[in-house]
């Protein structure tokens, strides 16, 4: 339950992302199609909420020049 928090009704993309799953592999194997979207909406969803870090920017090192073959 801490990893996939359950929402009420669904949240739409666990939604949408169920039924493109599940029409893509089998309709009979939807039951365990479910959980496992659940499970990667969330870890999706704790990634954007993360702040993105820090990026700079530097010149880059130099490259070594190429042997002859």
């Amino acid at each position: 339950m801490a990893l996939a928090p359950v929402v009420p009704g669904g949240s739409t993309t666990e939604r949408v992302l169920t039924m493109v799953l599940v029409d893509a592999i089998n309709p009979r194997y939807a039951d365990r199609v479910e959980p496992f979207v659940r499970i990667l909406v969330s870890y999706c969803e704790q990634a954007t909420a993360r702040p993105a870090g820090k990026r700079t920017w530097g010149v880059p090192d130099q490259m070594e020049p190429n042997r002859a073959p």
